[in-house]
Parts: C-alpha cells; sequence; structure tokens
C-alpha cells in the first residue's frame, strides 16, 4: 500500500513587477514612445502656427498668434457661415 506523504505547499515568487531585463526594455520602449509622441506634437502645433499665419495673416513665420481678435475687424462680407 503507498504512503502518504505530507503536501508540502511552496511559494513561488509572483515576478510580476520584478524588475528584471524585459521590464527594463519595455520601459525604455515607453519612454521612446513617449518622446517621438511629443515630438510629433510639438511638429503638428508648429505646423498649425505656419499655416494660421499663412491663409489668416498672408505672413511666412511661426509665430504664435490667436486670429480671433480679428474677427469682429473682418466684416459680414468675409466672415460668411451656412445657416441651417
Amino acid at each position: 500500500m503507498p504512503t502518504a506523504e505530507p503536501h508540502v505547499h511552496t511559494v513561488r515568487p509572483t515576478g510580476d513587477f520584478a524588475p528584471n531585463a524585459p521590464l527594463l526594455r519595455l520601459s525604455l520602449f515607453a519612454l521612446a514612445i513617449g518622446a517621438i509622441s511629443t515630438l510629433g506634437a510639438r511638429v503638428l502645433l508648429a505646423a498649425i502656427s505656419l499655416f494660421t499665419n499663412i491663409f489668416h495673416f498672408g505672413e511666412l513665420s511661426l509665430s504664435k498668434h490667436s486670429p480671433a481678435p480679428d474677427i469682429s475687424a473682418i466684416g459680414q462680407s468675409r466672415c460668411r457661415s451656412p445657416a441651417a
């Protein structure tokens, strides 16, 4: 007849947040994605400023100024919006 051996419960480390090589690679990858996204956002903001200046003010610059103060000076003839 087989003898019953006592069941030994072993505790394994979970390793979910252990600072190992895959976690470091993932963190560096996330840092690179964040840096590239920040650069892309700055390029898009510069493009918005450039095209606002070209098409609204008629000047080629990257300076940031809003077209909002000029809306009242445009007059009814240039500020047409469709009415529903």
